[in-house]
């Protein structure tokens, strides 16, 4: 290999790694800061334990500077020409300063080192912040994108079409293998959408019984909707969190916002007849097992919304 691409390797390899530094910057500054704080105390326990010892060294001159002042008042040592109790004064303040700098000595690692990791943490959380104010301005405009994207579909194909298109769903027959006879037809959905879920076997609040799942999807909705006019405002994972479903990170930013007169003011799981809900139900076992397709009508970004 040359020599000219021995140094392009090198450089391609450096950069990649300041470029993990980067990414991984917040956790670094977080976890030196966090050292930093424990050697501060450490250094600053070591400076108190001598701390001791410059304070006697003051209080000693200062007892000597104090007994000197008696016995020139007592006559006992006379006082030598050019003095003044002033200049005495002035001694005690300089005694002062000098122990007061020594002190400041002592501490002034433990102050440095502390401020470093302050600004350190400071520093990581920043970072974090701005990632996080970029990426919910960047998944903001991707669902403004999208849902722009859905009213063209629905202005050239209809709504019940753009429904159908958005959730995939067929439409399939359940017959019985030995006579031939349709045991069911239903609506499946073969993909999942943005915020879709399937409540279905496996999860605690589930039934076997279709109407039992319904009743209690259609209390849960009145929950969450009594939840946005008591507390103004429901993110998709408080919805999941009451369905016993799995949280994401798309959950904590997007949900509702309640403005009474904007947006739908409603939250609604996509289920139910007469708020427009499709029901789409698939059923696993030869016609056993039903699951419901949740499709949540989502405002937005609720801190866009607020």
């Amino acid at each position: 290999m040359s020599l000219t691409k021995v140094r392009a390797a090198a450089k391609l390899a450096a950069n990649r790694n300041l470029l993990k530094v980067k990414k991984n910057s917040p956790t670094i500054l977080m976890v030196a800061g966090i050292v930093g704080m424990v050697g501060t105390a450490v250094t600053a326990s070591r400076a108190t334990l001598k701390l001791e010892g410059v304070i006697d060294k003051m209080d000693e001159r200062l007892a000597k500077s104090k007994e000197l002042q008696r016995k020139i008042a007592d006559g006992e040592v006379e006082f030598k020409e050019g003095y003044t109790p002033e200049d005495f004064k002035r001694a005690e303040v300089i005694i002062y300063a000098k122990g007061i700098v020594q002190v400041g000595k002592l501490y002034a690692p433990s102050v440095l080192l502390g401020v470093l990791s302050i600004g350190a943490i400071v520093g990581g959380h920043t970072i974090m912040d701005r990632r996080n104010v970029a990426l919910a301005g960047a998944y903001a405009a991707l669902d403004k994108t999208f849902a722009r994207y859905r009213d063209r579909v629905v202005g050239a194909f209809g709504e019940e079409k753009e429904k159908e298109l958005y959730v995939a769903a067929t439409e399939t027959t359940v017959t019985d293998p030995e006579t031939g006879e349709v045991k069911s037809t239903f609506r499946e959905q073969d993909g999942v959408s943005m915020y879709g879920r399937w409540f279905a076997k496996g999860n605690k609040n589930w039934e076997s019984n279709n109407d039992s799942n319904f009743a209690f999807l259609r209390a849960q909705q009145n929950f969450a909707n009594d939840l946005l006019k008591a507390r103004g405002h429901v993110t998709l994972n408080d919805v999941y969190d009451s369905l016993g479903l799995p949280r994401t990170p798309a959950g904590q930013l997007v949900g509702w916002v309640w403005k009474k007169g904007t947006g739908d003011d409603y939250i609604d799981f996509g289920v139910f007849p007469d708020s427009g809900g499709r029901g789409i139900i698939r059923y696993n076992d030869m016609g056993e097992n039903p699951e419901i397709f949740l499709d949540f009508n989502v405002d937005g970004v609720i801190y866009d919304l607020i």
